[in-house]
C-alpha cells in the first residue's frame, strides 16, 4: 500500500477519487429514554439518587430496592420532573419497586416471584405516542458471603447466572 501511494497511485483499499457523501435529509426517528436504578434499600444518599435521576432526564425511570422512606423522598423531590409515580412493596429489606414517568402509568401489575427473591413489575406508558410495555425487575443477586478464592467466586457467579436465566424464562 505504501509503495502504491509513493508512486501516486491510490491504494487498493481506497477509492481513487473519494467523494464526500451528501448529507441526508431524513428526519431523526422519535426516541425515548428509560433509566433503571437499584437505589439500595439502605437509603444511603437519597439526595444524590434524586439528583442523578433528575440529570438523566429519562422519560421513564424504573426503580428497585425502594422502601417507604425512599418512595416518599423521591415522590417529594422529583414530582416536578416526573408527574406520575407508582410504588409497591418496600416493607421488607429490598422488595420495593417503583416507576417514575413523565406520562401516565397504565396497567401496573405484579408477577410474583417463583424463586423466593424479588417480584417483577410491569406497566404500560405512552412514549413517543405509542403504548410501550415496561418490565421492571430485580434478578437474584450474587451472594459473596463466605467466598475466599477466585475459584469460589467464579463458581458462585455461574450459579447466580443459572438462576437468573431461569428467572428470565419465567418472566418471559
Amino acid at each position: 500500500q505504501a509503495a502504491s501511494e509513493a508512486k501516486g497511485q491510490a491504494p487498493h483499499n481506497r477509492p481513487a477519487n473519494p467523494t464526500p457523501k451528501a448529507p441526508t435529509t431524513q428526519k431523526a426517528q422519535p426516541a425515548f429514554a428509560v433509566a433503571s436504578y437499584n437505589i439500595n434499600f439502605g437509603n444511603a444518599d437519597l439526595k444524590t439518587v434524586a439528583e442523578t435521576i433528575r440529570k438523566a432526564d429519562a422519560d421513564l425511570v424504573c426503580l428497585q430496592e425502594t422502601n417507604r422512606v425512599s418512595q416518599s423522598y423521591l415522590r417529594r423531590h422529583l414530582s416536578g420532573a416526573y408527574r406520575y409515580s407508582f410504588f409497591r412493596g418496600g416493607n421488607r429489606w429490598a422488595d420495593g419497586f417503583g416507576f417514575l414517568s413523565k406520562t401516565p402509568i397504565k396497567k401496573p401489575y405484579r408477577l410474583p416471584s417463583k424463586f423466593k427473591y424479588f417480584d417483577t413489575w410491569f406497566c404500560t406508558v405512552k412514549l413517543d405516542g405509542k403504548d410501550v410495555r415496561i418490565v421492571n425487575l430485580h434478578l437474584r443477586p450474587f451472594n459473596a458471603r463466605g467466598v475466599k478464592t477466585v475459584s469460589q467466586a467464579l463458581t458462585r457467579m455461574a450459579q447466580a447466572e443459572m438462576w437468573r436465566m431461569k428467572e428470565i424464562a419465567y418472566i418471559r
